[in-house]
Protein backbone atom coordinates (compact mmCIF):
# COMPACT_ATOMS: atom_id res chain seq x y z
CA UNK A 1 0.00 0.00 0.00
CA UNK A 2 0.72 3.67 -0.72
CA UNK A 3 -0.36 6.80 0.68
CA UNK A 4 -2.08 9.13 -1.64
CA UNK A 5 -0.25 12.71 -0.52
CA UNK A 6 -2.79 15.31 -0.50
CA UNK A 7 -5.29 13.18 -1.98
CA UNK A 8 -8.97 13.30 0.46
CA UNK A 9 -11.38 10.38 1.10
CA UNK A 10 -14.70 10.30 2.68
CA UNK A 11 -14.69 6.96 3.90
CA UNK A 12 -15.72 8.09 7.02
CA UNK A 13 -18.44 9.72 6.43
CA UNK A 14 -22.08 8.98 6.22
CA UNK A 15 -23.86 10.70 3.17
CA UNK A 16 -27.37 10.52 2.55
CA UNK A 17 -29.29 12.57 0.08
CA UNK A 18 -31.91 14.75 0.85
CA UNK A 19 -34.90 17.07 -0.50
CA UNK A 20 -34.07 18.03 -3.97
CA UNK A 21 -30.67 15.66 -4.49
CA UNK A 22 -28.71 17.51 -1.94
CA UNK A 23 -25.77 15.56 -0.80
CA UNK A 24 -26.31 16.00 3.59
CA UNK A 25 -23.87 14.83 5.91
CA UNK A 26 -26.01 12.16 8.24
CA UNK A 27 -24.05 13.30 11.16
CA UNK A 28 -24.48 17.21 10.86
CA UNK A 29 -27.58 17.32 9.25
CA UNK A 30 -26.39 20.27 6.78
CA UNK A 31 -25.13 19.92 2.84
CA UNK A 32 -22.03 17.61 2.64
CA UNK A 33 -18.80 19.71 1.76
CA UNK A 34 -15.57 18.43 1.52
CA UNK A 35 -14.61 20.90 4.79
CA UNK A 36 -16.44 18.61 6.98
CA UNK A 37 -14.73 17.08 9.85
CA UNK A 38 -15.14 13.01 8.07
CA UNK A 39 -13.05 14.22 5.56
CA UNK A 40 -9.53 13.20 5.51
CA UNK A 41 -6.53 13.31 4.01
CA UNK A 42 -3.56 10.93 2.59
CA UNK A 43 -5.24 7.86 2.50
CA UNK A 44 -3.57 4.95 1.86
CA UNK A 45 -4.20 2.93 -1.71
CA UNK A 46 -3.41 -0.19 -3.62
CA UNK A 47 -3.79 -2.91 -3.26
CA UNK A 48 -2.73 -6.14 -0.86
CA UNK A 49 -1.52 -9.45 -2.83
CA UNK A 50 -2.01 -11.65 -0.05
CA UNK A 51 -5.38 -10.69 0.63
CA UNK A 52 -6.32 -10.69 -3.22
CA UNK A 53 -4.68 -14.41 -3.30
CA UNK A 54 -6.75 -15.61 -0.34
CA UNK A 55 -9.87 -14.34 -1.93
CA UNK A 56 -9.62 -15.56 -5.18
CA UNK A 57 -8.44 -19.12 -3.36
CA UNK A 58 -12.27 -18.38 -1.26
CA UNK A 59 -14.06 -17.67 -4.22
CA UNK A 60 -13.01 -20.95 -6.28
CA UNK A 61 -13.38 -23.33 -3.54
CA UNK A 62 -17.03 -21.77 -2.80
CA UNK A 63 -17.61 -22.35 -6.43
CA UNK A 64 -16.16 -25.97 -6.63
CA UNK A 65 -18.53 -27.10 -3.66
CA UNK A 66 -21.22 -24.91 -4.95
CA UNK A 67 -21.26 -26.77 -8.30
CA UNK A 68 -19.99 -30.10 -7.03
CA UNK A 69 -16.93 -29.73 -9.50
CA UNK A 70 -14.24 -31.80 -7.43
Amino acid sequence: MTVSANAQTVRNCQIKEGDGGVLMNASTQAPFTYRDACVELNPHVGGNPATAAESRKAVEEFLQALFKLG
